[in-house]
């Protein structure tokens, strides 16, 4: 909980553990102690636009810890009116997301991956189609229809002497 000039006045344990500070530390300081100075300066401009004209705002702020190291938060911050209708303190609730981020970000690379995958091995197989598509084309060769007439001629003599399964298969395969 602040003022109206975002000074400190309350924080719960919560935020202590998050922020690794003390209550003496941070009671009567201004939440800009909090900053990286990662936070696009028009994300503090639309926050303190809202919170002036008495409306809630909600974002996310890249922050420093006491020990230096940074996180993000999900922010949402009210105003707090009296009974007469004006704003004396604003109520910020706060949930650290830098793992979440941190995963989100992952994944997003591994999708990224993925698709490089999945777009390079379609490439490879519509070449490989092509290829066998235009072999098909092309005239065989004089040794290469002999050899198929001779394999053709084997299979035939082979199924002569199996059993009629055996010469269904091997017809299946002159087929082929």
């Amino acid at each position: 909980i602040t003022d109206l000039n975002a000074r400190i006045e309350y924080a719960n344990d919560s935020f202590l553990k998050t922020t690794g500070y003390t209550r003496d530390d941070i009671i009567g300081q201004n939440v800009r102690m909090l900053g990286s100075g990662m936070t696009p300066r028009n994300t503090y401009n639309a926050l303190w636009i809202n919170l002036t004209q008495g409306r809630t705002w909600l974002g996310e702020l890249s922050n420093r810890r006491k020990d230096g190291s940074e996180y993000t938060e999900s922010v949402s911050i009210t105003p707090i009116r009296q009974a007469d209708g004006s704003v004396s303190h604003y109520v910020a609730v706060m949930e650290d997301i830098t793992k979440r981020k941190q995963d989100a970000d992952e994944l997003d690379h591994y999708r990224h991956n993925l698709e490089h995958l999945v777009q390079t091995r379609t490439q490879e197989l519509e070449r490989v189609k092509n290829a066998a598509e235009a072999a098909n084309k092309l005239p065989r060769s004089p040794v290469a229809q002999m050899y198929k007439a001779g394999y053709d001629e084997l299979l035939r003599v082979k199924a002569a002497s199996v059993d009629d399964e055996a010469a269904a298969d091997i017809g299946n395969i002159e087929r082929a």
